[in-house]
């Protein structure tokens, strides 16, 4: 049986950032994407159901999602 827990994710914070990615080869921080550097919305949800945290980014101006990462607590 399958139980969805989707929605049960409550917001612990957010914030307004310009997403970076580190480059190995060229040993410097990156903007996210191709284009120029857009200011970002990111949240960090929390699922108590599942003890599960989602990292979610959307850029602006056109809501493109740019990072979406699940952290699942192992015990």
């Amino acid at each position: 049986m399958c139980v969805c827990v989707c929605f049960s994710e409550e917001t612990l914070y957010e914030c307004k950032c310009i997403l970076m990615a580190y480059n190995d080869s060229s040993k410097q921080w990156l903007t996210c994407g191709s284009g120029p550097p857009y200011v970002s919305h990111v949240y960090i949800l929390h699922n108590g159901v599942a003890d599960s945290y989602r990292f979610v980014g959307f850029s602006e101006p056109d809501n493109e999602v740019c990072i979406s990462h699940l952290y699942w607590m192992m015990h």
